[in-house]
């Protein structure tokens, strides 16, 4: 049998000073690649949730820091929330300055490989390679150009900082560096929970230097095991877990890892969504598994000879086991975001072998230069497929229009017609959600979203004829309880809209709209107190809420309360929201009732001036959607 050869894992040169040129191409091709995502919008994907309607990332306070800690939006990620906390202190609701966190963190992650490829191969034209290769891939673009999807590139950043600390510990013996490491793989698993296969990729490192791996190495990574274990269980607890069959979790994972390969090699018709019925669902099972024996047969007897492609593609597949669905999680069998970090042991493998090719003495010159020409060709194109792919996340509607083009499902027209529903054009959203019911009735989403079109439309019968459907499809859906409860109050039947705010609380006891619109109905029937405790509870839940103030002032006016009642006005005037025409016309009053005819006029001008200026606002956007010769 062939010994492995002991290539690749050297430490660097102290005397090649190129890494400071490459480093410097690597973050200026990286920027340049993702320029367009800093002119993106919000998506109607998540970007609601993470940040532009949630209310614990507005104040840096100990309180909200606290929650972030203390509660989980789908992974349990406090420090990817805290850097939203970050963005909103700077930039408020302005998308340009949380894609600009996220690009800078994504060109930081570009020269940690660098970094760490160099401190593995100690060859700083590899690494070079390597890191271009990661930093320019169009598959890069989701997690990138995504609001919501910063996740990856904050949990990537730490899990390579651990990696390139216990490189250099393994290099110096120094258990700084030892320390250092496990404190950045806790702030990686912090951030997100696909972090915990490091202590694998440790014992990886230890065989790439080592050529073995020793009962030492093993229990000398205890506590970064111990922490990985602790994690794994956190988030299969916290994780809605699909029932599926033996055959599903025998093909699914298979389709992963050839998947990800192929669009790793050939990144067509990426997708911010690919559609359950990419996977066969009856005799074609066992075609992905036996492909995916044979494509790794083939790959460990080409690479069983080098000691540096077998830690490649080892790493590739340690890192994307938690995103293989082995276990099933959600709705998800694959997304270009799983790929972040697995696809730097292929980029790696493909610079190894490209750096081999050029130092082969048996080589020739013009070999040599057509393979540099080939390397600068793939860069550029990887540059100009991700600044066209940044293009496509300009918005959800451009988002959606994109995966409907190459992955038309249920979900797609779905999330298009919630982008359409975000921007007040209920036509076309209303066409959206009728496809997506018809391609499959089964996704109480789609009932829940055409519910709330016909609500607009003011169809209210029909609308809750929807919303029925979507509790009946997901009994515990707290969002279509709500809606249902906001049409019923529509209709003014006040005692059956409250008892669907009920069961939206029961489900969600934290659903601060709900409340909201229960303490509405208890004022509309005159009963102040109980309508006063429900707005307290709202804005217990949802502090900026700024309907819940003023609602809360009309209570207070009511029983003639003026001075609490200008204290709510006046906290909703401060803070930004089209409703404070609303709540200056509200202080207005409760100032008049006072005698405070001053301040009562100077409030009616204001909320007449910021009524004037949104219907001014309405009326450009409105003259500018319908473009010449329309009518």
């Amino acid at each position: 049998m062939a010994e492995v050869e002991n290539s690749g894992f050297r430490e660097p040169a102290r005397t090649d000073k190129r890494w400071i040129l490459y480093c410097a191409v690597v973050a200026g091709l990286t920027f340049i690649a993702f320029l367009p995502a800093l002119h993106d919008g919000f998506t109607s994907w998540d970007d609601d949730v993470y940040v532009t309607n949630n209310p614990s990332i507005r104040d840096f306070s100990f309180h909200h820091v606290a929650h972030q800690f203390s509660s989980c939006i789908g992974y349990y990620q406090p420090l990817t929330m805290m850097s939203y906390m970050a963005d909103y202190r700077f930039s408020g609701l302005n998308p340009r300055g949380y894609h600009l966190t996220s690009v800078l963190f994504h060109c930081i992650n570009a020269l940690l490989v660098f970094a760490l490829i160099f401190g593995l191969s100690g060859n700083a034209l590899v690494a070079f390679i390597a890191a271009l290769f990661f930093a320019v891939h169009p598959l890069r673009v989701e997690s990138v150009a995504w609001i919501s999807g910063r996740k990856d590139v904050i949990f990537s950043f730490f899990y390579l900082l651990s990696l390139v600390a216990f490189l250099r510990y393994r290099r110096n013996g120094r258990r700084l560096f030892f320390g250092l490491s496990i404190l950045l793989f806790f702030c990686s698993l912090l951030s997100k929970p696909m972090a915990v296969t490091l202590p694998l990729v440790l014992l990886l490192i230890e065989y790439g230097i080592a050529g073995k791996i020793t009962v030492r190495n093993i229990l000398g990574k205890w506590s970064f095991v111990a922490m990985s274990l602790g994690f794994s269980l956190l988030t299969y607890s916290t994780q809605a877990h699909v029932h599926a069959s033996f055959l599903r979790h025998l093909y699914v994972p298979s389709f992963g890892i050839l998947f990800y390969s192929f669009m790793t090699i050939v990144p067509v018709h990426l997708s911010a969504y690919y559609s359950l019925d990419c996977v066969p669902r009856s005799g074609a099972t066992f075609i992905y598994p036996a492909l995916a024996i044979c494509v790794g047969i083939v790959a460990f007897r080409i690479a069983r000879h080098s000691r540096t492609a077998i830690f490649c593609l080892l790493f590739f597949i340690v890192t994307l086991l938690p995103a293989l669905q082995i276990v099933q999680i959600g709705g998800y069998i694959v997304a270009d975001r799983y790929s972040y970090l697995p696809t730097i042991g292929l980029c790696y493998l493909v610079a190894w072998a490209i750096g081999r090719f050029m130092k082969n003495p048996r080589v020739g010159f013009a070999l040599k230069c057509a393979a540099g020409g080939g390397v600068g060709l793939i860069v550029i194109v990887s540059v100009l497929l991700t600044w066209g792919r940044c293009l496509v996340w300009k918005d959800g509607i451009t988002l959606w229009s994109d995966a409907i083009a190459h992955w038309p499902s249920t979900m797609t027209y779905n999330n298009r017609g919630q982008a359409f529903y975000e921007k007040g054009d209920y036509s076309r959203a209303l066409g959206d959600y009728n496809e997506a019911i018809r391609l499959g009735q089964s996704l109480p989403n789609a009932w829940n979203g055409r519910g709330c079109v016909l609500n607009s439309l003011g169809d209210y019968s029909q609308a809750m004829s929807d919303y029925k459907m979507a509790v009946a499809l997901k009994p515990d859906y707290a969002d279509a309880w709500y809606n249902g409860g906001q049409a019923l109050q529509a209709m003014n039947e006040l005692d059956r809209a409250g008892e669907w705010y009920d069961r939206a609380i029961h489900y969600q006891s934290d659903y601060g709209p709900a409340y909201n619109g229960r303490g509405i109905i208890w004022c509309r029937k005159g009963d102040y107190n109980r309508a006063i405790a429900d707005f307290n509870l709202a804005l217990a839940q949802d502090a900026p809420f700024i309907d819940a103030y003023i609602n809360r002032g009309n209570a207070w006016r009511e029983q003639g309360m003026y001075g609490r009642a200008i204290e709510d006005y006046s906290r909703a005037i401060s803070l930004d929201s089209p409703n404070r025409a609303i709540a200056c016309f509200g202080r207005g009053i409760a100032f008049r009732a006072e005698g405070d005819v001053e301040h009562a006029r100077r409030d009616f001008t204001l909320a007449c001036a910021l009524h004037l200026d949104a219907g001014c606002r309405e009326l450009e956007r409105d003259g500018q959607a319908s473009g010449p010769g329309s009518r």
